[in-house]
Order: structure tokens, then C-alpha cells, then sequence
């Protein structure tokens, strides 16, 4: 009898005890949003970064690395803290945003990216798939180390044309998450390595 309430008491337990469950994207793809005018009043892309923005697609089918991770289900850019402020990490995402038929998710402004982080670390609906986000880089190495990278590099302020790809060995939270920093090779004079 004894027994058979310790058992009983065990089951209760275990089936009483929320569970938590973590969801791991597979890859992590992280853009600077595309080139700024030489107007730094303005909180457009410049000509070249539309033109950037426009080629960003092609990566998912020219670049052998993004090619092998598969199409990405959800677009993170920041937001716009209000009219007057840059719409660039919009901007860059929106043609890859009507190639793929997503929605850019662009409700967390520049400054929460923990929010963001948080959400696509813990959304069961990104388990096992590509999430893309788009920002300004002076936060991309915040990013990367808040969904799992344990140090990022700081992410050159003159540049524009790399990609930073973390992926997680095996998937799920706690194991070791790994950045391969590559060139877009979008347009003349982007880096070739």
C-alpha cells in the first residue's frame, strides 16, 4: 500500500509539473539593414541599399551555406520608433518579404531586441527552422549573444555586405551555437571572403 502511494504521489507529480519545453531555431541569419544616404537626416535606405535590398533574396539561392539551411519562415526587423526615425531594417527585408510570402515582424523597436531575442528563442513555431533579423549594427553583436552565441565579434560600422549565420549543434537550448561571418557578393566591390 505504501508503495503504491509513493507511486500514485510520483504520477501526480509528473503529470501536475508544467513542463518546459525550449524551442531552438536551426539557424539564426543576421543582415545590417542596407546602405544609409550620405542625408543623415533622412531614415531611408540609400539608392545602393535598395538595390541591396532587392538582390537579398538571391541569397537563399546562390549562397551554398543558406541554400543547405532552407528557406526561412519568419523576418524580424526593427522598428520604428516613430515616423521620424529609420525605416532601413524595414526597408532591406521587404523584398525578400514579398518573394517569400512573410510578413516582416517589425514591432520591436531598435532598443528592444531583447523582446525579439526572447521570442524567437522561446517560439515553438521556429523550432528547427531559419529566422531571419535585420537591425543596425551596432546591436547585431547584442543579438547574436542573446540568441546563444557566447561572444560576437562587434559588427564593422562601415559595412554592409556580410552575413552572420549562427547555428546550434543539435538544436536544441544549451548546446553550442556557432557564427560563420560571410560575404553577400551582392554587388561590385562586396567582399569576396
Amino acid at each position: 500500500m505504501k508503495y503504491m502511494k509513493k507511486t500514485i504521489l510520483a504520477f501526480v507529480m509528473i503529470f501536475t509539473i508544467p513542463h518546459v519545453t525550449w524551442a531552438r531555431p536551426k539557424a539564426v541569419i543576421l543582415f545590417r539593414h542596407g546602405e544609409e544616404p550620405k542625408d543623415k537626416s533622412s531614415n531611408h535606405l540609400s539608392e545602393t541599399g535598395y538595390l541591396r535590398a532587392q538582390l537579398l533574396p538571391q541569397l537563399f539561392e546562390t549562397n551554398s551555406v543558406l541554400k543547405k539551411l532552407g528557406l526561412p519562415v519568419a523576418l524580424f526587423a526593427a522598428g520604428a520608433k516613430n515616423k521620424n526615425k529609420s525605416i532601413r531594417s524595414i526597408e532591406t527585408l521587404v523584398p525578400l518579404s514579398l518573394v517569400l510570402k512573410i510578413p516582416i515582424n517589425d514591432r520591436f523597436i531598435r532598443d528592444d531586441f531583447h523582446n525579439m531575442t526572447n521570442e524567437i528563442n522561446n517560439n515553438p513555431d521556429y523550432d528547427d527552422q531559419v529566422v531571419v533579423v535585420t537591425w543596425t549594427h551596432k546591436i547585431l553583436k547584442d543579438i547574436a549573444e542573446d540568441v546563444g552565441l557566447k561572444k560576437a565579434p562587434t559588427y564593422p560600422s562601415g559595412q554592409f555586405d556580410r552575413i552572420w549565420v549562427i547555428t546550434f549543434d543539435g538544436g536544441k537550448k544549451g548546446q553550442k551555437a556557432v557564427l560563420q561571418d560571410l560575404p553577400q557578393q551582392l554587388l561590385p566591390g562586396d567582399s569576396k571572403k
